[in-house]
This record gives C-alpha cells, structure tokens and sequence, in this order.
C-alpha cells in the first residue's frame, strides 16, 4: 500500500466516524419541525429542544419564511418551557423574519421537550409545494450566563391542496432529559443574539 493510498484512508475514516458522531453531547438542538395545511390555515408549527448534557436557561433564535406565501400569528410556550417557570415572546423584525426569545427569572434550566409551537398563516402556495422554514441566528446561555453550544434543525410547511380555514398540524422532533439548579436569567431586552454581558447573558440590539 503507498504512502497516498494510505493516508486517503486513514482520512475516510475520520470523516465516516465524524459523519456518524453528529452533534456532541456539549451541544442543544433546536428542531424546527414540519407541518401540512391549506391556504387560509392557521397551521401550528412544533419547536422542540434537545438539550444533550447541556443546561440551556435562555434561548434566542430566528426563523426566516417566505412573507408572500406565510404570515407569522403567534407562538405558545410549550410544556418544557412553561415547567421551567420560562416566557415566550415574538418579534417580527422584517419581512419574512421572526425572532424568538425564551427567558425567565426563576433560575434553573429548561429539560427537553417541546418548547413552543410557532403559528404561521398560509396566504398562497401550489398544490404540494413545500415553504421552508430556516433557522437562524441561535443562541443558548446556561444558567451562569455561560453560552451554549447550539445546532437548529430546519423545519417547513407543505401545502396539501384547497382553501379553507381551520388549524393545520405538525410534527417535530427533540428529546432530552434533566433538571438542575441555578441562579440569576438575563432580562429579555431585545430579540437578537445572546451575549456575554455583565456576568451574564443578555440580548443584542436588533
């Protein structure tokens, strides 16, 4: 075996096992999940947090849409967060941009689960066709306001054919598992990304 022959397959291995190791037990996953509807729906979209071996206590994040085809209504803490005695908020900044923020004051960390459901309008899309919704922007900071590593998984929403009004479903995906302890949350501030600042994580202006 030749010297570049063997180093080509020391270098596969190392991606395959890369590839296959995926997001490290150091890192959350927020997970955008899917959901079907037709145009005129109210159709809820699922935003489930893995938490891994983190400790997550303040969450910021966007989602980027379509503003011809979709139109934000609003979001509802899920049972994650609402345990951890968390608020949610939403701030439409620009068109085809929401920026989400989960805060609270009671210390603590958020164990995995559903963390909200995000509503959005369907205004127009073909038959079939698919809107995505991307991720973008997230940050976490522990409880110490320390920042937590953090990978968001997309998500979108699927016309399934007619006109109608009424209240569309999805599904998502995140599991995790954990209760700690902990003291002092930023205040919500602003919708951007989490910073350090004074000790602890706080948000940048928009």
């Amino acid at each position: 075996m030749t010297y570049r022959t063997r180093s080509i397959l020391l270098a596969l291995v190392f991606f395959c096992g890369w590839a296959a190791y995926g997001v490290g037990d150091d890192t959350a996953e927020l997970i955008i999940g899917s959901a079907t509807g037709s145009v005129g729906d109210h159709i809820s979209v699922p935003i489930n947090l893995a938490i891994n071996s983190t400790q997550p206590s303040t969450i910021a994040f966007w989602i980027l849409f379509d503003h011809q085809k979709l139109a934000f209504a609003d979001v509802t803490a899920g049972p994650v967060a609402t345990a951890a005695g968390r608020s949610v908020e939403s701030n439409v900044s620009a068109n085809g941009v929401v920026r989400f923020v989960v805060y609270g004051t009671t210390g603590g960390f958020i164990s995995g689960g559903e963390l909200m459901t995000a509503t959005f309008d369907l205004l127009a899309a073909g038959t079939g066709e698919i809107i995505p919704l991307t991720g973008s922007n997230a940050s976490i900071a522990d409880p110490n306001g320390a920042i937590v590593n953090v990978e968001i998984v997309d998500g979108w929403i699927q016309n399934q054919g007619g006109e109608g009004e009424g209240e569309g479903e999805g599904e998502g995906e995140g599991e995790g598992e954990g209760e700690g302890e902990g003291e002092g949350e930023p205040s919500p501030g602003c919708f951007g990304q989490l910073q350090p600042c004074q000790g602890i994580g706080c948000f940048a202006p928009i």
